[in-house]
């Protein structure tokens, strides 16, 4: 997808998504027709973005770098007052057993969404990814945050380079051992970075009961 952008939507960008909404903060902030608002999506807040969401002449904007890396897209520019974001699309399956055809290097494996509490597993994780960014250096990992959100394993992938490989990665993962010992959703993040800081392009949930 490719925009054109003006020198003011180079640190912003229109929001045109019926599924995301803007209300003002009620904090009286205006310059004239300017004035601060508040970024929703699915009852999710969008306002510690590193430059204040704006209203201005009823349209709402937002910071595009920032706002597209909360939902796991990439911002790559293009020259000539041009950028264009790069969404992939990510698909994981968690499995408890992995067994490999050694004669056609096919695999099978057995899913799972579900443990009981104390458990302990190795898991699995089967990826299949399209429209990756493009870029000689693309660095993923996989983390596992447990029902309090701290982080219980993680795993560095190998940096692939998708301007030779291409941008549709298909792969499965082991984990390092996991012990279930709290009730509620751990969360299997992937995670993708070209420059900066890594951005969660796709999740799973285990539940532990």
């Amino acid at each position: 997808m490719k925009k054109k952008v003006l020198a003011l939507l180079t640190a912003f960008a229109l929001i045109g998504s019926p599924s995301v909404f803007a209300q003002t903060d009620g904090s009286g902030e205006d310059d004239g027709n300017q004035s601060k608002v508040n970024i929703v999506m699915d009852n999710q807040y969008f306002n510690e973005l590193g430059a204040p969401n704006l209203m201005f002449n009823s349209y709402t904007y937002v910071p595009l770098k920032a706002f597209a890396e909360t939902l796991g897209a990439f911002i790559q520019d293009l020259g000539s007052s041009t950028v264009k974001i790069v969404k992939p699309n990510v698909n994981l399956i968690v499995s408890e057993n992995k067994e490999i055809n050694k004669t056609n290097d096919r695999f099978s494996i057995t899913p799972f969404s579900a443990v009981a509490k104390g458990q302990t597993k190795t898991p699995h994780i089967y990826f299949a990814i399209d429209n990756a960014p493009l870029t000689k250096e693309l660095y993923s990992r996989i983390v596992v945050l447990d029902p309090s959100k701290e982080e219980v394993s993680m795993t560095q992938l190998n940096v692939i380079n998708t301007e030779k490989k291409g941008t549709d990665l298909v792969g499965i993962v082991t984990l390092d051992k996991i012990s279930f010992d709290k009730s509620g959703n751990y969360t299997v993040q992937f995670l993708m970075k070209v420059k900066g800081n890594y951005i969660k392009v796709g999740q799973t949930l285990i539940k532990s009961n």
